[in-house]
């Protein structure tokens, strides 16, 4: 005996497996790359790249990006918790120019993906470069 296929409901609470396009979305790779470039040196730790970009392994998201090319500089920070004490964590932030236009060109590939418009905004260290 054959089962009867699934049908789609018009009912907006059910499961429908019809897949949604989310083609107007930014990805988390874009969103934390330009997160980066909007920082500046001020960079990133767990605590704040959660608040910004909703990760939870920031240690994993940049070494990702390493992997594309895409180099960090680090240092350890203490930060104080609420009952006082401190915890280290660590700092990351987009390591040079080199590394703000692999980030640029990065976010751009995501964005025609999409079919947005090319990324404008600007980072401290390309200012003098795109203006030159």
């Amino acid at each position: 005996m054959n089962k009867a296929a699934t049908k789609t409901s018009n009912d907006p609470i059910s499961l429908d497996t019809k897949k949604v396009s989310s083609n107007k979305r930014k990805t988390q790779k874009e969103k934390a790359l330009e997160a980066f470039i909007q920082v500046g040196e001020s960079g990133f730790y767990q605590i704040p790249a959660y608040k910004t970009f909703s990760t939870t392994c920031l240690h994993t998201v940049v070494s990702n990006f390493q992997k594309e090319g895409i180099m960090f500089a680090r240092k350890t920070i203490m930060h104080r918790n609420s009952d006082g004490g401190e915890t280290p964590f660590t700092l990351y932030w987009l390591k040079d120019e080199e590394a703000i236009s692999k980030a640029l060109d990065r976010i751009n590939i995501l964005r025609i993906q999409r079919s947005q418009p090319p990324y404008l905004g600007r980072h401290p260290f390309l200012i003098n470069s795109l203006t030159a």
